[in-house]
C-alpha cells in the first residue's frame, strides 16, 4: 500500500495498492495521476 499523506492537516489524502510481488516504486505513478485527477477536477 501507498499512501501520500497531508502532514499539516494530518489526513491521508491518496492510497493504492501494490501489485502482489511488487515494489511501492511501480505504484507511486499511479497515486500521482489519481491526485492529479482530483486537483484538475477544481479548474
Amino acid at each position: 500500500m501507498v499512501s501520500a499523506l497531508c502532514n499539516s492537516h494530518g489526513l491521508i489524502i491518496g492510497q493504492t495498492k501494490t501489485d502482489e510481488k511488487s515494489y511501492e516504486i511501480t505504484a507511486i505513478p499511479e497515486l500521482l495521476d489519481q491526485l492529479l485527477s482530483v486537483a484538475n477536477c477544481n479548474n
